[in-house]
């Protein structure tokens, strides 16, 4: 009787045993599943990269532009292309492009003229703010160089303003840089002219 019931309690016990190894063996088997569709998961779908500016809409304020008036009267007086471009610290500055021949079309494949970024303004561009090209044409290069001389002046600055949904600046003059302290109403006279945002305008 003490055998019969001994065998009785080891064939127990192994078959305990059989469903305890069991049942820890198909737990490992979920985990090595789950493990793998989040790995296949994560290869199909890589995590998205959203810009903070795109997120919150961009945008900042404009900057005082300048340059020095030997550099500009360096300048031919032919029409002046300027293009956007980023400078140090998210500010807006513009590179330009004198034309060539006689169509006023050409010209060449890298600037040959920079403006400087001076001091930040009230004006502001975000949504909805027309960044394209920015036209300063012939006569307008006559008429700076003129003023210039007229007034002594050694800074050309280019002022920006928004008009509807474009961006342009007013040329001004100066004997002060405006890179500190600047007073554009004691510190500068204007010259009638300013940029050509283009389009919707034409060169």
């Amino acid at each position: 009787m003490n055998k019969l019931f001994r065998l009785a309690w080891k064939c127990f016990f192994c078959f305990i045993s059989i469903i305890f190894l069991s049942s820890c063996g198909g737990g490992g088997a979920d985990k090595e599943v789950a493990k793998s569709d989040a790995d296949s998961s994560a290869k199909a779908a890589p995590a998205q990269v959203v810009s903070v500016k795109a997120a919150g809409g961009g945008g900042g304020f404009l900057h005082y532009l300048w340059t020095d008036r030997v550099a500009f009267d360096a300048l031919e007086s032919k029409k002046l292309v300027f293009r956007f471009v980023f400078g140090q610290s998210d500010s807006l500055t513009m590179h330009g492009w004198t034309s060539k021949g006689s169509s006023g079309k050409e010209f060449d494949s890298i600037p040959n003229y920079q403006l400087l970024v001076g001091i930040p303004t009230l004006e502001r561009y975000g949504d909805g703010v027309y960044l394209g090209n920015e036209i300063l044409p012939k006569d307008s290069i006559v008429n700076i160089k003129n003023k210039l001389t007229s007034t002594g002046a050694h800074y050309v600055i280019f002022e920006p303003y928004v008009i509807g949904k474009n961006l342009a600046y007013h040329v001004l003059v100066s004997d002060i840089k405006p890179v500190e302290e600047f007073d554009k109403n004691r510190m500068t006279t204007t010259t009638g002219s300013g940029t050509n945002p283009s389009p919707p305008k034409n060169y």
